[in-house]
């Protein structure tokens, strides 16, 4: 999970992720509902495709099928797809994470990640794992399951946060991606 506000690095953070799991030798699929910087993956090798809008579960399924290895699912602006038809599949996928070469990448807003009771992000909690970027309150420190300290809680440079593992936590700051 990678949680921010508004504009705070998280779709970069998400790109720093995408190109890590490529460089491990994982298949991604993208889904961005909204204009997002990630669709300038599209057409890279070991990119499956880039899902705009509102995909279907059968669209999500359809590339992550023709992953022949470990395949990552990334999900930006994840609030906005809880409950679209693809949401299911989005599920699927971490369960299937557990047991096979599978994994569900979220990011988005921090204040609505929390909020939320049912469907793919409650579950993408569960795992206590990602980053919390640029936390402006306490209890966003919820959505990873950690309360932050206070010199990590207000404005800070866009990319700087608390990477979480489960619990323990430590500063980072993401890097920006080679152009």
């Amino acid at each position: 999970m990678i949680g921010g506000p508004a504009r705070s690095g998280r779709s970069t953070a998400l790109i720093t992720v995408a190109g890590s799991l490529l460089e491990g030798g994982s298949d991604l699929v993208v889904v961005t509902p909204r204009p997002s910087p990630l669709r300038h993956l599209a057409g890279t090798p070991g990119v499956l495709g880039v899902l705009t809008g509102t995909p279907t579960e059968q669209d999500v399924y359809g590339l992550t099928d023709q992953a022949l290895g470990p395949v990552a699912v990334i999900v930006d602006d994840a609030e906005l797809l809880v409950d679209a038809p693809c949401a299911p599949a989005f599920e699927a996928v971490l369960r299937e994470g557990r047991d096979g070469q599978r994994a569900l990448v979220v990011g988005g807003t921090t204040a609505e990640m929390i909020n939320g009771y049912r469907g793919f992000i409650v579950e993408a909690r569960k795992t206590k794992s990602g980053v919390l970027i640029n936390p402006e309150h306490p209890m966003e420190g919820d959505l990873l399951g950690i309360k932050p300290p206070r010199s990590a809680v207000g404005p800070m440079p866009k990319g700087r946060g608390l990477l979480v593992l489960r619990g323990s936590y430590l500063p980072v700051q993401v890097p920006h991606p080679n152009p």
